[in-house]
């Protein structure tokens, strides 16, 4: 309702708590984060899909898909990734 709010108004109610600029900011689904989080950490550890996917224990079409925010994913597999990553699931959710 608030992000309605500030798209309409251009502001947040004064007793919202909420500080906004003129550009509507929307929070990014799990899914988008895993995808964004996964092909960052994976690239910057040069890892092919390939290699993550043989670490993790899964084919390297489904890296594909969920770095393609094409497939969903359980919070088991998200586990392995990580662990093949050598990082945690939180950090593979995470919004920074």
């Amino acid at each position: 309702m608030l992000l309605y709010w500030v798209a309409w108004y251009g502001q947040a109610p004064h007793d919202s708590g909420v500080r906004t600029t003129n550009k509507l900011v929307e929070k990014k689904s799990a899914r988008e984060l895993l995808a964004l989080n996964l092909r960052l950490m994976r690239v910057r550890k040069n890892i092919t899909q390939e290699g993550l996917a043989m670490a993790a224990g899964v084919n390297k079409n489904y890296i594909s898909q969920i770095e393609s925010r094409t497939r969903a994913v359980s919070i088991d597999i998200v586990d392995r990734l990580a662990h093949a990553l050598g990082t945690s699931a939180a950090a593979l959710l995470a919004d920074e």
